[in-house]
């Protein structure tokens, strides 16, 4: 019934949303508060006014408490460039991944991991995940304790909204920092982390090495496990930036709006979105560094999460 009415109160142009809480009729206030906080944000962005005072640097690497005892880990990547895109000779180039000098022109700092079922919970309040206890993929998972599994079924606006909460934590906003969404250049130069090989590994990529389609290797890769599902986060070996699953497990949201040529405007309303990484049902050719995938803001699919980057407000 409220999801009618805020249907109906869409087509007489009022901005409106209806979301199902999780807990009881006492239990339910705390994440209710949370979602009104974001909702009213992201209503109010245009008009936010700058912070003023001193800016703390960004860290080498850092925690974010997210109450609860729940943390989420950020590394410091710093400004440089490097050789976005693949070349044409590269197995599995695609026409949208024109090879050209990306410039990062200040440090950022990165998740470590995708962000997890229980981060995502403790900020939202939400259990959106297909691959939990009560998701629809729950007999993928039976038994099994999925919190430190990456959150999906997550939109583009979704994943805004968790960084927008994060972003109001007092560690993060008294320090004039802000938690975001990674741009694609900032995805992909993290993810190669100093390499220009299709994959983090070299040029090939087996499922013992992330979590994707075991059958379909890429390169002359061994054949390997197919989970078919998500698994926790960290599983496989670091790339050589301390970050983990750049490649398989779920699709991550990138900030941009998707443009075959890269060049975009994030602001575009409605406008197709970019994610990154290849997923747990991929083929290793997507699961390349330069692969770029075009799904609609309002996804919310098995395949797709995200992770956050931390940035300065003086970008």
């Amino acid at each position: 019934m409220s999801r009618r009415f805020a249907s109906l109160a869409k087509r007489h142009g009022l901005d409106v949303e209806a979301l199902e809480i999780e807990g009881n009729h006492g239990s339910h206030v705390r994440w209710s508060m949370m979602q009104s906080i974001a909702f009213f944000q992201k209503a109010g962005s245009e008009n936010r006014s700058e912070r003023t005072g001193e800016i703390a640097s960004l860290p080498v690497s850092a925690e974010l408490d997210l109450g609860d005892g729940v943390n989420m880990k950020v590394v410091r990547i710093e400004q440089g460039t490097f050789r976005m895109g693949s070349p044409p000779d590269e197995s599995g180039h695609k026409s949208d991944e024109a090879l050209h000098d990306e410039v990062i022109a200040k440090p950022y700092c990165l998740g470590v991991y995708e962000v997890t079922q229980a981060q995502y919970r403790q900020v939202m309040g939400l259990k959106p995940s297909f691959f939990s206890a009560k998701g629809d993929g729950w007999d993928k998972v039976f038994g099994l304790n999925t919190d430190d599994f990456p959150v999906e079924r997550v939109s583009w606006e979704d994943a805004l909204d968790f960084c927008r909460i994060v972003s109001m934590l007092p560690d993060v906003r008294d320090k004039g920092w802000v938690v975001d969404l990674p741009t694609e250049s900032e995805w992909e130069y993290a993810c190669r982390a100093g390499t220009e090989t299709p994959v983090q590994t070299g040029k090939e990529l087996s499922s013992q090495q992330a979590n994707f389609n075991g059958n379909n290797p890429y390169g002359p890769g061994a054949k390997g496990v197919f989970l078919n599902r998500t698994t926790r986060v960290g599983s496989f070996s670091a790339n050589a930036w301390g970050l983990f699953d750049m490649q398989g497990n779920v699709l991550e949201w990138c900030k941009d709006a998707y443009d075959s040529s890269y060049r975009t405007s994030e602001n575009k309303p409605g406008h197709d979105r970019v994610t990154r990484g290849g997923f747990w049902l991929s083929d290793g050719t997507r699961c390349r560094a330069a692969c770029r995938q075009q799904v609609s803001p309002s996804t919310r699919a098995s395949g797709v999460g995200f992770r956050v980057v931390l940035r300065s407000i003086a970008r």
